[in-house]
């Protein structure tokens, strides 16, 4: 069963605990039905034996309830999990770029350079330098280098 909180990450646990409350209320609610047809399917069964004007009554009361019990109760609640995660390697997934001696054939000198995921980097340089190129190689593109 999918669930899509719509609100923000501060809301999440708040509105979690009240789908869970809305879980339980349906099941209470439909047990509580049941109950109460069964009872009455019980009760028309009794006066059915007495009255043959009530035998009609009573099969539709018990074709509704077999319908009612073949729908079933709401479905469970997700159960609760504890999950925990432990990932190795300190600074996983927050380098984006990492240079090491890197150097554009004929264009720039052997720089090294780690760039970290939500950085803004600005590549300047006088005309001829290697900007494009270096771009070019950070987007996959063939590009002559070393490191």
């Amino acid at each position: 069963d999918v669930w899509v909180h719509g609100g923000g990450f501060a809301t999440y646990h708040q509105a979690r605990k009240e789908r869970f409350a809305r879980f339980e209320e349906l099941l209470r609610r439909w047990e509580e039905e049941h109950a109460r047809l069964k009872a009455l399917v019980l009760r028309m069964r009794q006066q059915a034996a007495n009255s043959p004007d009530m035998a009609n009554r009573y099969h539709a009361m018990q074709t509704r309830f077999r319908k009612f019990e073949e729908a079933g109760p709401p479905p469970e609640p997700p159960r609760e999990q504890d999950i925990r995660m432990r990932l190795r390697g300190g600074r996983t997934g927050v380098r984006a770029v990492t240079c090491a001696n890197l150097e554009l054939t004929g264009l720039m000198k052997p720089f090294d350079l780690e760039i970290y995921y939500g950085e803004r980097v600005a590549v300047l340089g006088s005309n001829g330098s290697g900007k494009s190129h270096f771009l070019r190689l950070l987007a996959g593109e063939p590009v002559e280098h070393t490191g």
